[in-house]
């Protein structure tokens, strides 16, 4: 049943459960880039300022899914050519925090 599961993988990319998420910094921190005109620089957080996360926009990203991004295409979840997406695809969140219900 790969096929079925990379239509599941490719449904939950671009339709993800919670498009956006937000979490409150606990202490100050970094952000490794995404600062500068560039993008590359580090972003200081503050304690208790908010991060939003859009997981909807992420899963889009012609950097990480291709060309094609927006495209329902589940043969890229076969090919092998996203085997080093890592957190770039994040349909239930991950760590410490993710979903409940990701694996039913």
């Amino acid at each position: 049943m790969p096929y079925l599961k990379a239509v599941w993988d490719e449904t939950l990319c671009l339709y993800p459960q919670i498009p956006v998420n937000v979490r409150i910094a606990n202490k100050m921190t970094y952000l490794p880039h995404g600062g500068g005109p560039d993008g590359l620089s580090p972003i200081l957080v503050h304690k208790g300022t908010g991060v939003g996360v859009s997981v909807y926009h992420m899963h889009r990203s012609k950097a990480l899914f291709g060309e094609d991004a927006n495209s329902f295409r589940p043969e890229r979840w076969i090919t092998g050519e996203l085997e080093k997406v890592g957190w770039g695809y994040i349909p239930f969140h991950n760590g410490s925090r993710i979903c409940l219900g990701s694996k039913f």
